[in-house]
């Protein structure tokens, strides 16, 4: 198993946990609230994300920025 299939079997089930945040988020509303920020390894998986050629991980990117502009819809998040 190369390193880059070891880092996504590893990233795969805490992007899935945040992208059932954000349905939640939307189906309750609490998406249209206001953001807190934690910063810490954050910011550099989420840009890891916007690089990734895996689209699963490349649509967390997608859906976080709808996510935190509000715009986000339950039909746009993409679950393996």
């Amino acid at each position: 198993m190369g390193k880059r299939a070891v880092e996504d079997a590893y990233k795969e089930p805490s992007v899935t946990v945040v992208k059932r945040y954000y349905k939640a988020g939307v189906e309750t509303g609490y998406m249209d609230g206001f953001n807190v920020y934690y910063i810490g390894r954050g910011p550099i998986e989420v840009q890891a994300c916007l690089a990734s050629e895996t689209p699963y991980f490349r649509s967390f990117y997608d859906e976080t920025y709808k996510f935190l502009k509000k715009t986000l819809r339950v039909d746009d998040i993409i679950f393996q």
